[in-house]
C-alpha cells in the first residue's frame, strides 16, 4: 500500500516563484511537502526569506502555549 505524502498549503508573497514543481504568482496558494527533506531548495529558500508563507497550520490552544 503506497503511503500518501503529507502536504501543507502555502501562500506566495513574492511577485512570482518558479520551482521544478510549480510556477505561482503573488496571492496563489500552493501545496508543498510538509517534510523539509522532500522540499526543493527553491521552496526552502522562499520559506526562509518570507516569499512563501505556510498558511495550513493546526490551531494552537492557550493551554498548549502555557506548557
Amino acid at each position: 500500500m503506497a503511503s500518501k505524502k503529507k502536504k501543507v498549503k502555502a501562500e506566495v508573497r513574492a511577485t512570482y516563484i518558479e520551482t521544478k514543481d510549480f510556477v505561482a504568482k503573488r496571492g496563489d496558494v500552493v501545496e508543498i511537502p510538509a517534510d523539509e527533506k522532500e522540499q526543493s531548495p527553491a521552496v526552502k529558500h522562499a520559506l526562509k526569506s518570507g516569499n512563501l508563507v505556510i498558511i495550513d497550520l493546526k490551531p494552537v490552544t492557550s493551554e498548549e502555549i502555557k506548557e
